[in-house]
């Protein structure tokens, strides 16, 4: 068991449903945003999923990404999943806002997956499960590639596979929830 003690947050159990947990240093606690400088904490749950990718393919490694994520990095970024075909890390706790969408309403209300560039077939099944144990958990919620609410080319390769993605994590549910207009 890993517990948070960065940021005010009390001690808690933080990873679910991957395979190591090491904290990012850009989130919020709780299920809000920050700001100017102002946390707004809406009480927002979980509606649904944002699909990254780390970056172009070159030779960027897991652990680079999960060492850039969990640094005071440039961009103040962070996700809450980082997925690659060997290793689920998870850096945010889920009851965390991550600052990954570039929207803060999209980040106060969806869980973040770094996917890994290249796409090979167990990275794929890696992102397939996590979606579909997060949909388990969560039940229906909307799946959007990073795309649909900044101008940006990520998830790159995953774009390609956002409806395959949809159809797998859904099962037999016919009751998804569109994902919201923040363009």
């Amino acid at each position: 068991m890993v517990a948070i003690t960065g940021c005010g947050a009390p001690e808690a159990p933080l990873k679910r449903f991957g395979t190591d947990f090491t904290q990012a240093a850009n989130y919020n606690q709780g299920r809000n945003y920050r700001h100017h400088g102002t946390i707004f904490n809406r009480g927002a749950e979980v509606k649904g999923i944002v699909i990254h990718w780390w970056g172009e393919p070159a030779g960027q490694t897991h652990q680079g990404i999960v060492d850039y994520l969990t640094s005071a990095n440039s961009r103040s970024s962070s996700a809450h999943y980082v997925v690659s075909q060997s290793r689920v890390s998870q850096l945010v706790g889920l009851n965390d806002t991550a600052w990954h969408a570039g929207v803060y309403d999209v980040n106060a209300e969806s869980i973040g997956i770094e996917c890994r560039p290249e796409m090979d077939a167990a990275t794929w099944r890696n992102v397939v499960s996590l979606v579909s144990k997060l949909h388990g958990a969560y039940g229906p919620l909307w799946l959007e590639p990073h795309k649909s609410f900044t101008d940006t080319t990520c998830p790159g390769v995953y774009s390609e596979r956002i409806d395959d993605l949809k159809v797998i994590a859904a099962g037999s549910r016919t009751d998804i929830p569109q994902a919201p207009d923040y363009r």
